[in-house]
């Protein structure tokens, strides 16, 4: 009987620890120069998690494009997608932007905290 109270209590245990910390994307992007711009997690994200919103240009003076995606890589972003827009008649030009995602994970005041901010900065646009 020992056993299985105690297995029931570890089981309770262990899924109020998983509900606890929920996992959450976060987005950014970097132009052709490496300029980072998170929009406006600044204000969405709690301020224990700011810390994460790096920008290797500024703070670092990381010039090149592929440094400063490799600075970001070694930081935890993955590169998750390339949007390319090619212009010109004659001559041709193109920019790219790359868009980089954080996996992160919150305590449920975080992440309560974060969609509130989230569905209040949505209603004010």
């Amino acid at each position: 009987m020992k056993i299985l109270f105690l297995s029931v209590c570890l089981f309770v245990f262990a899924s109020s620890l998983r509900a606890q910390n929920q996992k959450t994307f976060i987005y950014c992007t970097l132009d052709a120069s490496g300029r980072t711009d998170y929009g406006d997690l600044n204000k969405l994200l709690p301020d224990s998690l700011k810390t994460i919103l790096i920008d290797p240009r500024k703070d670092d003076n990381i010039r090149s494009l592929s440094h400063v995606l490799l600075f970001m890589g070694l930081n935890g972003w993955k590169l998750v997608s390339i949007d390319a827009n090619v212009t010109g008649g004659g001559m041709v030009s193109s920019t790219s932007t790359y868009y980089l995602s954080k996996e992160i994970y919150l305590d449920a005041a975080a992440h309560a905290l974060f969609m509130q901010n989230l569905l209040n900065n949505g209603k004010k646009k």
